[in-house]
């Protein structure tokens, strides 16, 4: 059974939070390569204008092998495609939902191991947001990659139609 999650693995970067998020599920070597130049071995230099490039590409790449994939098994595999928006705004609700899309048990136990994971993931959240002054922990804009809407829509509006 398969489950895309649209910011972290299929890249519907509508959330306008994707690279760094994406960068520890999607990126391959190959594409670390092309992103990060050295100046020297203990200080890395990120090209964001480049790292929104190869993003792009990566999972343009990927979505489309993904969507020829899906038709191939979905009879055979099940698939859920959550919006990344959704999960982070009621993750227990989506969890349950895709349960249920997927024929899997949901038990009131796994429901308090959710809850207990969600409140401690905020307390340690809290923490981190005092000691940065208030400041949320990630926060990045299209254009510090070098992208606008317009380019997300050309590329993945296939993509939200189809699955969400």
């Amino acid at each position: 059974k398969l489950l895309c999650i649209d910011a972290c693995v299929c890249l519907v970067c509508m959330q306008f939070s994707f690279p760094f998020h994406i960068w520890k599920y999607c990126l391959s070597r190959q594409a670390i390569y092309m992103i990060f130049m050295y100046q020297d071995l203990t200080r890395p230099v990120c090209d964001l204008k480049e790292m929104g490039k190869v993003v792009m590409r990566f999972a343009e790449a990927n979505l489309t092998r993904g969507d020829k994939f899906l038709e191939v098994v979905r009879a055979q595999n099940p698939c859920c495609h959550v919006k990344y928006n959704d999960l982070i705004e009621n993750p227990i609700h989506v969890v349950k939902a895709v349960y249920k899309e997927l024929g899997y048990e949901f038990t009131p136990e796994y429901e308090t191991i959710l809850e207990e994971y969600i409140q401690t993931d905020k307390a340690k959240r809290a923490v981190i947001k005092k000691q940065q002054g208030g400041k949320k922990m990630h926060h990045y804009s299209l254009e510090q990659f070098a992208l606008t809407e317009g380019d997300i829509d050309d590329k993945f509006s296939w993509y939200t139609k189809k699955y969400l």
